[in-house]
């Protein structure tokens, strides 16, 4: 058993965790200002950043990232891909820049669909914007590398060239995105009031 802590000073929370299959854990979440990891302390690049931490089995910290834009960035979901790799849905505003990679955002409202490799390095970066407010509740990576996500959205969603309009308060959309991050298909699910799925599974 082991006990491990980390923070800063500000504000800071962890949003989603999961078991890598060598063992080790994987953690996401935000924080504000600065944030330690051991005798490492990161700082963030705007007002609330993301992180991403893997601990040993042993409780020993393996590795952390931190990434995020002048805005208002969180990450809540972790999905586990083939190799130890990891895909996590990073939402942001007007801009988000990973390592040396800046990413513009293509409506006031952005998530990126986000491959790390094992080592933590960006592999595939598929996007969806909207022009108010909307989310990724559920995400699925499937043995072929491939991802099924599912989400709400209000007003208008756009995918690539593909834009859709909300019937009601609150629009569910279910798509899958292949291991190459092109996006494979989309479908918007309309209805009356506010709509929101909590999680997805592919069987």
């Amino acid at each position: 058993d082991w006990i491990s802590q980390a923070g800063g000073q500000g504000w800071d929370i962890v949003t989603a965790i999961n078991e890598l299959p060598d063992g080790q854990l994987v953690l996401a979440g935000t924080f504000y200002e600065s944030i330690f990891f051991g005798k490492d302390t990161l700082n963030s690049a705007g007002s609330r950043d993301v992180f991403i931490a893997k601990y040993k089995p042993d409780g020993a910290i393996n590795k952390v990232i931190t990434f995020g834009g002048a805005g208002y960035d969180y990450a809540k979901l972790i999905a586990l891909e083939a190799g130890n790799g990891i895909i996590v849905p990073v939402k942001f505003y007007d801009e988000l820049k990973i390592s040396e990679k800046r990413f513009e955002g293509t409506l006031p409202v952005n998530i990126m669909l986000s491959w790390f490799d094992e080592s933590f390095e960006l592999t595939q970066s598929p996007q969806l914007a909207c022009t108010e407010e909307f989310d990724i509740t559920g995400l699925h990576a499937a043995e072929d590398g491939s991802c099924y996500f599912s989400g709400w959205f209000t007003d208008t969603l756009q995918v690539k060239q593909n834009v859709y309009q909300s019937q009601s308060e609150k629009d569910i959309f279910v798509g899958k995105v292949s291991d190459q991050g092109e996006l494979q298909w989309l479908k918007h699910l309309k209805g009356k009031g506010e709509d929101i799925p909590n999680s997805i599974v592919n069987h």
